[in-house]
């Protein structure tokens, strides 16, 4: 049978759950533009898929792993050419990869293939029902519904990472307050990315030349933007002077100063240090709580952001000034919280030694991020609790007249 459509009115999920259902055997294929994909299925089983540029994303997954050099690489794409052959079969023969290797990594790519296809919002689809003839060691065997389950959270992630990114045609470019490379701590792909930044090409552009999929440069620039590294070329006026137009910048900061003090606390209680922080939650007057109830240090800071703003939102506090001012409070009052019970569990000592490496999180926000009343009112507010926390357990008097290390904590 002959199945044809366009995903404007035909829905990519509903479309791989059909052909697992009818049970049916043969090739799916999609072209949006020069964009094309080619879905594998037997007996309605995802068996394999194949993208544009399949070879050159396999390749990066291959050396961002470090598992081969651009070099080795490259001599094996050519060999791979010259005979015709799959450049991960090549890669085998020569003995750069095993044949395990290989099969774990083109599993990886043939669900980042299928994964991107959810996000397409238009193209053409035919389905052609025909026997498959294909290599045992590239054929994998995925489930449908883990495949739609999985699809279904990266969009869900990737609409919540979208509220705070640009749209596709905002321009970035490198923070003016960038530090120097020696002090920047980035994987391959957040390099590549960073790479691809030059004030110039939009948030489109970069996706596009990345040679990536859609949703992992999302991530990534979600990531860059978080760390102050780039920011948009168009600069948004702030609401006023001590006033907070960025919640989620707000929540992500605060977050990282938590981080800071739970991986502190996981060193010395392991598992139970999840406890402080659930009770400190307990402290917080009932409004708060509803912002902290889903909250937990071990989430991923986009995560984070989602459930603070929906706690946020649920109190219907109408006005977004008085809002944002809540927030911080709420904010400010669960780090008091969570840095008393901290020195309650593992003393005076290792209590200061969290709180100045939270310290260091926060200068590097300081530092780097770009210069704004907004900025400078935020950080000088937790500023003030992280200056408080150390004087309640102890700071020394040493630290107190010479100015050492929370001198430069001065109110504002």
């Amino acid at each position: 049978m002959a199945l044809n459509g366009n995903l404007d009115s035909f829905f990519f999920a509903s479309l791989l759950q059909h052909l697992a259902r009818e049970k049916l055997t043969g090739v799916l294929r999609i072209v949006d533009g020069q964009e094309e994909a080619r879905v594998f299925v037997k007996e309605g089983t995802i068996i394999y898929a194949v993208g544009s540029h399949k070879e050159a994303r396999l390749g990066h997954l291959l050396r961002s792993q470090g598992i081969i050099s651009v070099q080795e690489l490259q001599k094996c794409a050519e060999t791979a050419k010259e005979e015709k052959k799959l450049l991960g079969k090549v890669l085998v023969e020569k003995g750069y990869i095993s044949s395990d290797t290989f099969k774990k990594f083109i599993e990886k790519q043939i669900r980042e293939i299928l994964y991107n296809l959810f996000f397409w919002k238009k193209g053409e689809f035919h389905f052609k029902e025909t026997p498959l003839k294909l290599e045992e060691d590239v054929v994998v065997n995925l489930n449908t519904i883990d495949v739609i389950l999985e699809a279904s959270r990266r969009i869900d992630e990737l609409d919540i990472i979208r509220k705070q990114l640009p749209d596709e045609d905002a321009v970035l470019k490198i923070s003016d307050k960038s530090p120097d490379k020696k002090e920047i701590k980035l994987d391959s792909n957040e390099w590549h990315i960073l790479s691809l930044i030059d004030g110039k090409k939009n948030v489109g552009q970069i996706v596009q030349q990345s040679g990536f999929e859609t949703y992992p440069v999302y991530k990534l620039l979600f990531s860059l933007l978080s760390s102050g590294l780039i920011r948009k070329v168009e600069t948004v006026g702030l609401t006023g002077k001590n006033r907070i137009s960025d919640q989620s910048g707000l929540i992500i900061v605060h977050n990282d100063v938590l981080g800071v003090v739970y991986k502190a606390l996981h060193t010395e209680l392991g598992a139970q240090a999840n406890s402080v922080f659930d009770n400190s939650k307990s402290k917080l007057s009932a409004k708060k709580r509803i912002i902290f109830h889903k909250f937990s240090p071990t989430n991923p800071a986009i995560t984070n952001v989602q459930v603070v703003r929906e706690g946020l939102e649920t109190l219907k506090l109408g006005d977004q000034s008085k809002a944002a001012e809540f927030l911080l409070e709420a904010l400010n009052d669960y780090l008091t919280f969570v840095l008393e019970s901290t020195r309650n569990q593992i003393g005076a000592s290792l209590t200061q030694d969290a709180i100045a490496e939270a310290q260091r999180v926060l200068s590097y926000v300081d530092k780097y991020h770009e210069d704004s009343d907004e900025k400078d009112y935020v950080v000088s507010q937790i500023q003030e609790v992280l200056a408080e926390a150390i004087e309640k357990v102890g700071a020394g008097e040493k630290d107190k007249k010479s100015g050492g290390l929370f001198g430069r904590f001065k109110k504002k």
